[in-house]
Formats: C-alpha cells, sequence, structure tokens
C-alpha cells in the first residue's frame, strides 16, 4: 500500500481498506508526521517516514520507497519489526 502513496512529512491520506472483521469496506487515515525516524533491522539502519494509521490506532514505520518496517500497537503493547524473507527461494521447475 505504501509503494503507492507520495509520502511526505505532515501529509495525511484517507486510504480505501477491507475490514475482514465485518466483511464491509472501510478508511484508513494515514498521518505522516514531521519528523522521521532511524529503525535498526539486524545491522541494517533505515531512516523512515512515522506513520499514524486510524482507526487501527498503529504506528507504521516506511521508508522512503514504501517499504514498511515496523508497526507498533500500543493498546496491545505489540511491537512487529519486519525484515527480509530468510526462507530459501523455492525451486521452480518449468513443464513442457
Amino acid at each position: 500500500m505504501y509503494q503507492s502513496l507520495p509520502l511526505e512529512a505532515e501529509k495525511t491520506f484517507i486510504v480505501p481498506a477491507f475490514n475482514p472483521d465485518d466483511f464491509q469496506k472501510t478508511e484508513l487515515t494515514i498521518v505522516v508526521r514531521a519528523e522521521t525516524e532511524k529503525i535498526q533491522l539486524g545491522e541494517e539502519n533505515y531512516i523512515a517516514f512515522v506513520c499514524e494509521v486510524s482507526p487501527l490506532n498503529e504506528t507504521h514505520y516506511v521508508t522512503e520507497d514504501g517499504h514498511l518496517l515496523k508497526v507498533e500497537q500500543p493498546s496491545q503493547n505489540v511491537t512487529i519489526e519486519l525484515g527480509e524473507s530468510t526462507l530459501p527461494e523455492p525451486e521452480i521447475k518449468v513443464v513442457e
């Protein structure tokens, strides 16, 4: 989703979304804070926009090119850090 948004500090977006709890369309309001934050994942450092997402009451940390790095859910005291997949690439066979 973030890769399709022109992220800038102090910008607000209204994004249509699907709510799986009630199978209804909803809208997310994404407010990009004025300041960025340095995020370290593994040995890599990133500069991230800090986005407040309602009505989810989440904070998302997103790179300039739209990659989601971290999600915080303060109401549940949960932080999810995202990184590169460590799963091996699947072997793809072509059947002729």
